[in-house]
């Protein structure tokens, strides 16, 4: 009876794993420029000594839902809508970079540009700074200018551009933090010509309802895997009663 607990047992781990997944992707339905997860289960064998005769289903969560979502107009200055297959460079916790799709900028007191989780955004001479000003403009190929503060309001002055690069779904990862960053072997390609589109956001890939009966299809199978190990613990006392009668 023990392979029959321990196949209920993988069934009901993978479920738990896949309904935290699902949970997730909902929880990020109201993020901008956010993509799905995606899931799938693959066959591997159970490790340890002997012949390797048990197979297990592992979840692979690796995977991310590449299609665009709806863009949604704000009138916004800082919000801007990236092209496809283009990415807006973002600092990390570490130091390091890596890319978003999140495009609802914000601004610090002192004139610092962050992206939708509060990271450094960054322009082509590192993390892009707005001094004080009345109007602000983000053209299409990333360049940000804006009117100073005092100044008229026909006078523009540039102050950089965002980094954006250019990279197939294919050429990138995605990070635990949510983050993208491109796979080994694979540099990335500064994007030309019209990146953005500002006072637009992309929204969230993830279709919400598909989502909820995702969940519930992840909760009944976490159910039977557990009422499948209870049977499994029941057939198996029961066997031991019969071998102690005998």
């Amino acid at each position: 009876m023990d392979r029959a607990a321990y196949i209920a047992m993988n069934a009901a781990s993978e479920a738990l794993r896949a309904q935290s997944i699902t949970a997730h992707n909902i929880a990020n339905t109201g993020t901008s420029g956010f993509k799905a997860l995606l899931t799938h289960t693959e066959a591997k064998n159970v490790d340890g000594p002997g012949w390797h005769s048990r197979v297990n289903g592992v979840l692979q969560p690796e995977t991310w839902n590449a299609r665009g979502g709806a863009l949604q107009n704000t009138g916004r200055d800082l919000d801007i809508a990236l092209a496809d297959d283009r990415w807006l460079a973002v600092q990390t916790e570490a130091g390091g970079v890596a890319y978003t799709r999140n495009g609802a900028l914000q601004m610090t007191a002192n004139g610092q540009v962050l992206d939708g989780e509060g990271r450094l955004v960054l322009s082509d001479n590192g993390p892009l700074t707005l001094p004080p000003h009345s109007e602000l403009m983000i053209a299409a190929d990333g360049t940000v200018s804006l009117t100073p503060q005092g100044s008229e309001a026909n006078v523009r002055a540039q102050v950089g551009r965002l980094n954006v690069i250019e990279a197939a779904p294919n050429e990138l990862r995605r990070r635990p933090d949510g983050l993208f960053e491109p796979m080994a072997g694979v540099e990335a390609r500064p994007a030309a010509g019209a990146v953005m589109v500002s006072g637009m956001l992309e929204a969230s890939n993830v279709n919400a309802a598909e989502q909820l009966v995702a969940l519930i299809e992840h909760s009944r199978r976490f159910e039977l895997a557990t009422k499948a190990m209870k049977t499994a613990d029941s057939h198996g006392e029961i066997a031991q009663s019969l071998m102690r009668i005998r």
